[in-house]
């Protein structure tokens, strides 16, 4: 199994944990590609942090996409992004 680590704010982690956002967003920039796009076949799952604190919460990773995301959920509104689609938690 291969993880992928996410630092989210307060907000977007609260949110992921009540189950509200069911994915996560990144910008389409070299860092993201590098971690994300060249990696997607072998992630399986998502570990997140809120913030950086010891609190985590991992979830499977049931897609990996290009597109806009849902504004409410923290991407933005005039660009395609990574769209990291969260299956169950584990």
């Amino acid at each position: 199994m291969k993880i992928l680590d996410l630092v989210l704010k307060g907000k977007w982690y609260d949110m992921i944990e009540s189950g509200e956002k069911p994915e996560e967003y990144r910008d389409l920039i070299s860092h993201w590609v590098s971690r994300i796009w060249y990696h997607k076949e072998e992630l399986t799952a998502v570990r997140f942090h809120r913030g950086y604190t010891n609190k985590t919460m991992t979830f499977e990773i049931s897609g990996i996409a290009v597109g806009k995301g849902n504004p409410q959920w923290g991407a933005p509104k005039d660009r395609e992004v990574f769209i990291i689609k969260l299956g169950a938690r584990i």
